[in-house]
């Protein structure tokens, strides 16, 4: 089906295991997340492909991707200059991390730390961290503006930024998919809409394993 071929993709672009069991999980959380910030399973995991060689460098998990994609696409800013845009932002907090300096100083006063615990947070925790810098920015206050004039963006991608950043729902994406992970919610959702139909979880069981074995 085209929503365990879209999981596929994510897993491959995003260095996932393709084994059936990981599958089947990510299957849940992808369910679970898409139901509760009522967004779709490609556009999901088309988004979070965009990002996810960078996502994967910082540690993020699969979970955690699929959940900052869902926000991004619930609040409408899924679009090119968006992914253009929240990558810069990744990067930019990639590299700070390296070659410190003011990029480095920026991002960590935009979030209210010191340096130190900025670097801390991006290693033990660089989900957290991008939320925190999204949602400091999209406060929109003085502070906000002056921390994107540090880090140098163009006028075009400093106003996909605060687009980005005004969509809000990052924690409550990233929570759903990180509970909906391994939870049965694929089943679950399964048995509500055709109730009645007791072989559905093992159809969807059996369509991820033969995609798994098609994998490789």
């Amino acid at each position: 089906s085209a929503f365990a071929e879209s999981i596929i993709s994510f897993q491959r672009v995003s260095k996932g295991s393709l084994d059936a069991g990981n599958l089947e999980a990510m299957s849940d959380a992808l369910t679970k997340v898409t139901a509760e910030m009522g967004t779709t399973a490609q556009g999901t995991t088309a988004f979070a492909e965009t990002f996810a060689p960078v996502g994967e460098q910082l540690g993020m998990t699969q979970s955690q991707m699929l959940g900052l994609s869902s926000a991004f696409e619930k609040g409408g800013v899924s679009g090119q200059k968006a992914i253009t845009a929240f990558n810069q932002v990744l990067d930019g907090m990639h590299g700070s991390i390296r070659d410190g300096g003011r990029q480095f100083e920026a991002y960590a006063s935009a979030i209210g730390v010191t340096n130190e615990e900025f670097k801390s947070l991006m290693e033990n925790d660089s989900t957290e961290a991008v939320m925190q810098f999204f949602e400091a920015i999209g406060k929109g206050d003085t502070g906000s503006e002056r921390t994107l004039d540090k880090l140098g963006f163009g006028v075009r991608t400093t106003q996909s930024i605060r687009q980005v950043a005004a969509g809000g729902n990052l924690r409550e994406s990233v929570s759903a998919a990180q509970a909906g992970f391994g939870s049965g919610a694929t089943g679950k959702a399964a048995e509500a809409a055709f109730s009645g139909l007791n072989d559905t979880i093992t159809k969807t069981n059996q369509s991820l394993e033969h995609l798994s074995e098609a994998a490789g």
